[in-house]
């Protein structure tokens, strides 16, 4: 150690960032009194504590980057917020979520003067409870893997340009946009991963899902929303016909689909409540006149009267909940495989393209297009029964057309780079 050289400050944000990313990267949990403690495993990584010393490596650009191997993390210049649009942090006006769930210390601008406000929430939600019996899925029981979405995965969640090598793709730095909201596709199988001998064993976690076709029955409680926020509500619920809701853990394997339906829309019929001595004051209500009354007023106030159902996000939302992929398809919405086997057993990785991910409505159609093309390819080996539903191997047809579509798109972007 060069006892002689001037000390280097660190600052309280970047350590604290450092400790975030040891988080983030599962190499310290959130102890007692939210205490950080780095795992035993992980010690390496720790910094020293009172007079410890450790030998720690560092690159001095416009701030100061440390770790504790060559091969240290970077810190961004700009945070994730820096990529939302302007517009959607404009604090003028509350927003319709905010106004339905209620906030904390929301910075508001009034007559000029920014002040902190606080709303409570107008709705509140039972537990969905079992109709009848529970009963687990002992076929589908299985481990899955407890990972989390890496926002370093600029290629997949940030917006770029679709013909970008991947040398020039945006990141966290300059300007950048935030893609959007993250949904998964709903399946009509089970996807199996085959976990049993993976080394991952930390973030590996059993799940016993119920069977299929379970019935759960609960009640939400609003008060004081206006026809708008209401329908809203009904809305985000209900969404358009043929469409599902996933909740809950292994949606990307194809769990958690569920059928919203049956809903009853009890109003107060408060003349009734307060000037009569009657307990029986709840009256039904059509739930699209509540949904209509919404979207009209929303058409006309924020989209110069164009409908809010032709607005891409909300058709992208709409065919992402009402799409079921079938087994057949399984392969052209999967994960991205570090070792996907091609024709003549050739492995490849795939994520070393850093493709970008397409949109939802954009994909449908490449989709749509390539199944077309290959329609003669994929009928020949592709008779399974649904008993071998969670065979991976049974995918090898499919991994092979997409490694032909990943392979002919390398190529394009070689041919553009070499003009």
């Amino acid at each position: 150690m060069n006892t002689e050289s001037g000390a280097i400050e660190i600052l309280q944000d970047d350590k604290e960032t450092y400790i975030d990313d040891l988080l983030l990267t599962k190499k310290a949990d959130i102890g007692e009194g939210g205490v950080v403690k780095v795992k035993k495993e992980f010690e390496f990584f720790a910094l020293p504590e009172g007079n410890e010393k450790k030998p720690v490596f560092y690159i001095k650009t416009d701030r100061l980057h440390f770790g504790f191997t060559p091969y240290l993390r970077m810190f961004y210049s700009k945070s994730i917020l820096d990529g939302i649009p302007e517009r959607y942090k404009d604090i003028e006006g509350i927003s319709y979520t905010d106004g339905i769930f209620g906030f904390i210390n929301k910075p508001y601008k009034k007559n000029g003067e920014i002040k902190n406000y606080s709303y409570k929430s107008r709705v509140s939600f039972e537990d969905a409870e079992v109709i009848g019996e529970a009963k687990v899925d002992s076929e589908s029981t299985m481990q899955i893997l407890l990972a989390e979405p890496k926002p370093t995965s600029y290629n997949l969640y940030l917006e770029q340009d679709k013909n970008a090598n991947k040398k020039n793709l945006d990141i966290y730095e300059k300007n950048f946009t935030i893609r959007g909201f993250k949904q998964y596709w709903l399946k009509d199988y089970v996807e199996n991963l085959g976990l049993e001998d993976s080394k991952a064993q930390n973030m590996k976690f059993k799940i016993h899902p119920l069977k299929e076709g379970t019935k759960f029955k609960g009640k939400i409680y609003f008060d004081n929303l206006d026809e708008e926020e209401l329908g809203l509500l009904i809305w985000a619920l209900k969404l358009d016909e043929n469409c599902y809701q996933n909740i809950g853990l292994a949606k990307p394997y194809g769990f958690g689909r569920v059928k919203v339906k049956d809903i009853i829309l009890n109003i107060e019929d408060l003349d009734k409540k307060y000037n009569s001595f009657n307990f029986d004051y709840y009256e039904k209500a059509d739930l699209d006149k509540y949904i209509n009354i919404y979207k009209d007023n929303f058409s006309k106030k924020n989209l110069n009267s164009r409908k809010i159902d032709e607005q891409k996000p909300v058709e992208e939302l709409m065919l992402i909940k009402s799409k079921v992929v079938k087994f057949e398809d399984a392969n052209y919405y999967r994960y991205m495989e570090i070792e996907l086997v091609q024709a003549k057993g050739r492995k490849v990785n795939e994520f070393r393209y850093m493709n970008v991910l397409p949109e939802i409505l954009e994909y449908e159609k490449l989709t749509k297009d390539f199944r077309g093309k290959n329609s003669s390819k994929q009928k020949k080996g592709n008779n399974r029964s649904r008993k071998n539903k969670n065979n991976r191997s049974n995918w090898q047809t499919h991994n092979n057309l997409m490694a032909q579509a990943f392979n002919k798109a390398k190529k394009e972007k070689q041919k553009r780079k070499k003009k």
